[in-house]
């Protein structure tokens, strides 16, 4: 949620307006209705963002196909990311873990998928780490689902979030998950969501993440009971218009 410059110039005028002249109130999230409401967050109505399951189902099939294409070693421990390359989104401090990780294992590698104005950056980062050839830059991906199934781990050190939905899908593939103490709760569908502080250092995030019992798990149900089930949400919304619709009519 963090930004800078203009862009955040922009959301700040926006902010005044949107607590002041709604008649309704929406947010993804508890910490989003916060943020944006201030003190009328309580009135806002949290509809989750909810994912399509079936799409992010672990695929055995796509996990084989994929980490061909990217010609990743069968016993190589592929930890995935997935977010627009900005200094909020932390990918610089992920390239330190991934150092600190190679110290313990040459077999980690780092998938990053998304775009943005850090790439650059970080492809530079990269190579004065001497992690570049352990670290495959994807760019966006419009079939990203595919590649959750060719990680092992997926790691989300964000400085700031208002949910984090990628956390979500990784979760619905089946992932073993991290992800900082920035990152709200909510996003916790499964309740197997490791969280670390920032105030850690790359080798204590290392050392939490070498020690995890690699392997899937089947979290789909547990994410739909906590209503990230697109359909859900759509039902949810659909509700919502006609309780609008109904109410004008009335008037």
């Amino acid at each position: 949620m963090q930004s800078k410059g203009k862009t955040a110039l922009v959301k700040k005028i926006f902010q005044l307006g949107v607590g002041l002249f709604p008649n309704y109130y929406m947010a993804c999230s508890k910490e989003a209705a916060k943020f944006l409401f201030r003190g009328k967050a309580g009135k806002a109505m949290i509809l989750k963002n909810g994912v399509d399951l079936k799409q992010y189902k672990y695929d055995e099939k796509e996990r084989i196909i994929i980490r061909k294409e990217l010609r990743v070693a069968k016993n190589d421990i592929v930890i995935g990311h997935i977010g627009r390359m900005d200094a909020v989104k932390n990918q610089a401090f992920l390239i330190e873990v991934l150092q600190e990780l190679n110290q313990k294992n040459n077999n980690y590698r780092l998938i990053l998928i998304g775009d943005g104005s850090e790439k650059k950056k970080l492809e530079e980062l990269a190579k004065k780490s001497g992690t570049n050839d352990r670290i495959t830059f994807l760019g966006n991906k419009k079939d990203s689902s595919r590649y959750y199934n060719a990680m092992d781990v997926f790691v989300f050190p964000s400085k700031s979030e208002g949910l984090g939905i990628a956390l979500i899908e990784a979760q619905a593939n089946g992932l073993k998950c991290f992800a900082s103490t920035a990152v709200p709760r909510d996003a916790n569908a499964t309740k197997t969501v490791t969280f670390i502080s920032l105030e850690k250092t790359a080798a204590e995030w290392a050392n939490i993440i070498d020690e995890v019992t690699l392997g899937r798990f089947d979290g789909q149900e547990l994410i739909k009971e906590k209503g990230y089930d697109i359909s859900d949400s759509a039902r949810r919304l659909q509700v919502f218009y006609e309780s609008i619709n109904q109410s004008e009519e009335a008037k």
